[in-house]
C-alpha cells in the first residue's frame, strides 16, 4: 500500500496556509437541554463508541490496524481542523473519525466528545478533499456546540443517560443510536453548522465551496441522494448562504481530486 507520510506533511503544510480574507466566526453557541457538562458528554462519548466498536453486526467499523493509513489520513484533517480557534472544546474532547463500512449509508454522524463516525458509502461520494473537510468541519460543529448531546437527549430518557455518564451497562442501544443517526436537525442549527464549517476552513488553502458543491451533486434544493442531507435537508436559503458566506473566504482554489481518490482506493 502506498505510503501517505509525504502527503501528511504536504496537508499540514498547506492547511497552514493562512489567507487574508475572514468571515465574523461562527462561535457554538451552547444551548444545554440534556443537563450534560462537558465531563458527562465525555463519558457519554466513551461509553457510546465501545458500544459501536464491541457490535459489529450492527455497526461494521473498519479497523484502525488493517486500515491505519486511511485513519491517519482522515484524522490528519480533522486534528488540523480542530486547532482553530472556532472550535472551543478542541482539548476537552478526544476528536476521532471513525469509518463504518456500509457503501449503502451515504450518511455520518458525531456523538458528544468529538467521535465523528463516517460511513464508506458517504465517502465513496465525495469527489475531493474540500468536500471532505467541509464536511469535517460541519460534523464537528455539533459535538463543540452541544447539539450532539441535545440530540442524544431526544432518543435516550434521563436514566439511560445518567447511567452513560456513570458508566453502568444499559443494554442494547442500536436502535436509539440508528434514531439518532437519521434525526432530522433544526435548518437554523443546520446553517449555524454550515457557517462554522466555512468559517473553520477559511484560514486554509481549500475551496470553500465545498459543501456548496456536494449539495449540487446530491440533487441540489429540494432533494437529495444521500442520507447525510435527509437529516440535513438542502433548501434555497440554505445554498444561498453558503454562496454568499463563502464568496467572502474565497472560492476556485485547491480541490485535490486525485489525492481524495488516492485515499478512496485504500478503503474496501
Amino acid at each position: 500500500m502506498k505510503s501517505y507520510t509525504s502527503t501528511f506533511i504536504f496537508i499540514f503544510i498547506l492547511l497552514l496556509g493562512i489567507t487574508s480574507c475572514r468571515n465574523k466566526p461562527e462561535t457554538p453557541e451552547h444551548v444545554a437541554i440534556s443537563n450534560l457538562d462537558t465531563n458527562d458528554q465525555i463519558v457519554v462519548g466513551e461509553e457510546i463508541n465501545s458500544f459501536i466498536q464491541s457490535n459489529p453486526s450492527k455497526f461494521d467499523v473498519l479497523s484502525s490496524e488493517e486500515y491505519s493509513l486511511a485513519y491517519e489520513y482522515l484524522n490528519s484533517f480533522l486534528l488540523t481542523l480542530i486547532r482553530t480557534a472556532e472550535v472551543e472544546r478542541r482539548s476537552a474532547f478526544d476528536w476521532k473519525v471513525i469509518i463504518l463500512k456500509d457503501d449503502s449509508q451515504t450518511s455520518a454522524f458525531t456523538l458528544p466528545g468529538g467521535y465523528i463516525y463516517l460511513y464508506t458509502g458517504l465517502l465513496k461520494f465525495l469527489k475531493n478533499e474540500s468536500e471532505l473537510i467541509s464536511v469535517l468541519a460541519h460534523e464537528i460543529y455539533y459535538a463543540d456546540s452541544d447539539l450532539a448531546a441535545n440530540a442524544i437527549f431526544e432518543v435516550m430518557d434521563g436514566n439511560m443517560l445518567s447511567d452513560l455518564s456513570l458508566r453502568k451497562d444499559v443494554g442494547d442501544i442500536s436502535q436509539e443510536l440508528f434514531n439518532f443517526r437519521d434525526l432530522l436537525f433544526d435548518e437554523l442549527d443546520i446553517i449555524k453548522a454550515d457557517n462554522f464549517s466555512i468559517d473553520v476552513i477559511c484560514p486554509f488553502q481549500y475551496d470553500a465551496n465545498g459543501l456548496y458543491s456536494l449539495m449540487l451533486e446530491a440533487g441540489g434544493s429540494g432533494s437529495s441522494s444521500i442520507d447525510w442531507f435527509q437529516v440535513r435537508p438542502i433548501t434555497t436559503i440554505r445554498m444561498n448562504n453558503l454562496i454568499e458566506r463563502a464568496a467572502i473566504c474565497g472560492v476556485d482554489e485547491a480541490t485535490f481530486n486525485e489525492r481524495y481518490m488516492e485515499f478512496l482506493a485504500s478503503l474496501p
